[in-house]
């Protein structure tokens, strides 16, 4: 029987996280016996449900082979090579290139898993071994994101709802999508925008909503604008998206953009920067794209990931173009409800998390023939 041994962690709120979770319980499902090495790290935690937790706390009670391969899902700064096993490290980045320490890491593996041609055209720019890597594409779990779930109650939302979920981190350009907004619509449009964020960088209260407040229109005519910052539940981020109306993230990078596949497959028209690895599954025809500007140096932040961007660059979305996209989208509302269809259709047809678990299946079956 295929198996593999499998060390990332499951129980926060990351895209690691969230990763590895629906790959793991995708993996059992086609067959792949997966002992699991859980790490713990500090972000908060995902809610999961009971029966969820003691799936995967029953996959760290497999017994181990030593001959199956060793999975490592993590930033590649935590891969630690196992002697005798061959070592396959998953990981991804979100501008042009990785920083030198990245590159040693991954070339000590003797594989390495990205989930877009995105990240292959990066790590090999920056000096991987383009034969250790495979592009294996994650997915969305299209049953638990779908059309037609009871909305979540938001207090305040009025009219068309535009949604957008991030972290509170500069890379998700929260402000090219507050200045748009304020600038493109007033108090007299029926239109809302629920901003759902994390804070894993741990940012000051007071210091974001400096921040929003500097990029929102002034006075008595600005547009609706909803903070969500308590942590949802596993099943109560399904009906987040089922809320809105539009998603929309003028992202400066993703290494595959869970929110936007998310509210894809929940049938939403998406916004998007037309760059990074979400062009994996979105194009014109199930998506609106956003133009960027240019591609600019990632400037310090204060944050860890600071280190990791060095010396990178990544996109500048137009605020003109984020402008007339929401626009349209408010004035077409028919139209782009097609679109979210078409969104949905594309990405079941593709990148479903039990597809992307048969294209492991199928990448450790050619090992095990190797």
């Amino acid at each position: 029987m295929l198996g593999l041994t499998y060390y990332g962690h499951v129980n926060d709120i990351s895209g690691y996280a969230e990763a590895n979770r629906n790959l793991v319980r995708q993996l059992v499902a086609v067959g792949v016996r997966v002992k699991l090495y859980p790490l713990g790290i500090d972000l908060p935690d995902a809610g999961l449900p009971p029966e969820l937790l003691e799936f995967y706390h029953s996959l760290r009670s497999t017994p181990e082979n030593p001959r199956w391969p060793v999975l490592q899902a993590m930033i590649a700064l935590g891969f630690r090579p196992q002697p005798n096993r061959y070592n396959i490290g998953l990981t991804m980045i979100e501008t042009t290139g990785l920083p030198p320490v990245w590159v040693g890491a991954c070339n000590r593996m003797q594989e390495i898993w990205v989930p877009s041609e995105f990240n292959r055209r990066v790590f090999m720019a920056s000096g991987v071994d383009g034969n250790k890597i495979q592009v294996l594409p994650f997915g969305v779990d299209c049953e638990r994101f779908r059309p037609g779930l009871p909305p979540l109650e938001i207090p305040g939302r009025q009219g068309f709802t535009f949604l957008s979920v991030f972290d509170w981190r500069p890379r998700k350009g929260f402000e090219f999508l507050l200045q748009a907004y304020s600038q493109e619509f007033t108090i007299r449009d029926n239109v809302c925008l629920v901003l759902k964020i994390s804070n894993t960088a741990k940012v000051e209260t007071s210091r974001r909503l400096r921040e929003m407040r500097r990029y929102l229109r002034s006075g008595a005519m600005g547009p609706k604008v909803i903070l969500l910052e308590q942590p949802l539940s596993y099943t109560e981020m399904p009906r987040l998206y089922a809320s809105g109306d539009c998603f929309v993230l003028p992202t400066r990078g993703e290494g595959w953009n869970l929110p936007a596949i998310e509210a894809m497959a929940s049938g939403l028209p998406v916004i998007c920067t037309a760059w990074s690895a979400h062009m994996e599954y979105m194009n014109h025809s199930n998506s609106l794209l956003l133009n960027m500007e240019r591609l600019e140096q990632v400037k310090p932040s204060g944050s860890w990931t600071d280190q990791i961007y060095s010396g990178s660059r990544w996109a500048k979305p137009s605020v003109n173009h984020l402008r007339i996209l929401m626009r349209k989208v408010y004035e077409n509302q028919e139209e782009c409800r097609f679109l979210g269809a078409k969104a949905r259709q594309d990405v079941l047809a593709k990148f479903t998390w039990q597809q992307s678990a048969s294209r492991v299946r199928e990448r450790l079956e050619q090992l095990v023939q190797r």
